[in-house]
């Protein structure tokens, strides 16, 4: 288990994350959002497939609807992500990206709510292969079965990439600080603050946090940490903000 000293320190994110699902109460849907967030990264560069994966797994990390009515098409949609790439880089010889590697996975998107955009192919082709397989796991990675902190270092691989100093604050806005403890009294859960919250978790727009810190206030939050966490500058939030979180009684 990390110390306190290290964990503020924050030099290892790997290190750093498992020992923080050790102390929240959902550590699935907080690991879930962590490896989403940084998925969304670079949402620019990735496949339609790549991005429908990580949506689906959204839904999923929020309870949006029942996992085994997607497992099909989470199963046939992640194995072509998978092969797709896999199979070229298979042949030495080939220098460009075949089309026939993306199968039709029309049914199982059409399924699941999603539809593949006219030109996706032709995207996928201007991708260099390497970088391809990369974003391609990356993607199919968040939906891995999720067994534990133990699991973590072989399950997550596809993240050894990742640098740390890109990686911790991300964590850090997530988890916060699992050495302290918040205790988030219902009077300041008003409905401004709760509405604020919530817009910004569905939109997925975080640039009304510091108005955020201010209705809290308002309600009589005099939490430094929280109030902080809320102005920071230069503090990145997504999906799973340990601030939002608390507020829309998300654990």
């Amino acid at each position: 288990m990390i110390s306190r000293k290290r964990w503020e320190a924050g030099t290892s994110a790997g290190e750093m994350i498992r020992s923080a699902l050790h102390w929240v109460k959902n550590p699935e849907r907080k690991a879930r959002l962590y490896w989403i967030a940084l998925v969304r990264r670079v949402w620019d560069e990735l496949p339609w497939i790549c991005r429908t994966l990580t949506e689906l797994a959204e839904r999923q990390a929020d309870g949006e609807f029942d996992p085994s009515l997607l497992a099909a098409p989470l199963e046939h949609i992640a194995e072509g992500a998978f092969l797709c790439v896999q199979i070229p880089l298979s042949h030495e010889t080939s220098n460009e990206f075949p089309s026939y590697c993306f199968a039709d996975y029309g049914r199982y998107l059409f399924n699941a709510g999603f539809t593949k955009p006219p030109d996706a192919d032709r995207a996928i082709e201007q991708i260099p292969l390497t970088r391809l397989f990369d974003l391609t796991w990356l993607a199919y990675g968040v939906h891995f079965d999720w067994d534990g902190p133990r699991d973590l270092s072989a399950n997550r691989r596809r993240f050894d990439t990742t640098k740390d100093d890109d990686s911790i604050p991300i964590l850090r806005d997530i988890f916060g600080n699992p050495f302290k403890r918040h205790n988030f009294r219902g009077a300041w859960r008003t409905d401004t603050a709760t509405a604020l919250a919530r817009g910004m978790y569905e939109s997925r727009d975080f640039s009304a946090m510091s108005i955020l810190a201010d209705a809290l206030q308002d309600a009589g939050c005099n939490n430094d940490d929280i109030l902080s966490h809320c102005r920071g500058a230069d503090v990145p939030h997504v999906r799973g903000c340990w601030v939002v979180d608390l507020v829309l009684g998300k654990e």
